[in-house]
């Protein structure tokens, strides 16, 4: 009996120290991506494609590869800008757009045969939508969680509130049920 208690711990503790540096990994960036084309639709090899932290003033730098994409990872979430150059074509500037965490919107850009030296703006860009990944998920900010009406439940009842989430507390009642101690546990002195 007792050599089964022991393999029983230790598969346990195993399995702890397996998930451990899982869960640690969380991350809490972005990423863009994207392809570069010309006008005609031929894609752009050697592009440079800048993300400009609007908020930080960070550049994070990519060059397109012999397709003409890019991906530019592990981006805190803020606002960006994105900037595309090429020898012989005139500098794309994307428009400054939310990047959440977890998000990764694609990005595709088309350059127009000119001097490098012309900038252009694009005043227009499709919303960010992400077709490659069918995973459903939100963020919400201090201010969202500090502003939403909660009616006496716990905080982390604003997660009921992400798509697909699923509440395991039962049909009411506060959310902090989960984490409270049986009161079966609880000593009277």
């Amino acid at each position: 009996m007792t050599n089964k208690w022991l393999k029983s711990i230790c598969s346990l503790a195993a399995a702890v120290l397996i998930a451990l540096p899982a869960a640690q990994a969380q991350t809490v960036t972005g990423n863009i991506t994207g392809t570069v084309t010309d006008s005609s639709g031929a894609v752009v090899s050697n592009a440079h494609v800048v993300a400009h932290n609007v908020g930080t003033g960070v550049d994070s730098p990519a060059t397109t590869n012999d397709t003409g994409f890019y991906r530019i990872q592990f981006l805190p979430a803020g606002q960006y800008q994105v900037t595309v150059s090429a020898p012989g074509f005139n500098t794309e500037t994307v428009p400054a757009f939310a990047l959440e965490v977890l998000q990764a919107p694609t990005i595709n850009v088309k350059l127009q045969v000119g001097s490098s030296s012309t900038t252009v703006d694009v005043s227009g860009s499709s919303p960010i939508l992400n077709t490659s990944d069918p995973t459903l998920s939100a963020t919400f900010t201090a201010n969202t969680i500090t502003n939403f009406p909660l009616n006496g439940l716990d905080f982390s009842a604003v997660t009921l509130y992400v798509p697909g989430a699923v509440s395991t507390a039962g049909t009411g009642g506060t959310t902090s049920i989960e984490r409270s101690t049986p009161t079966s546990l609880i000593r009277s002195t």
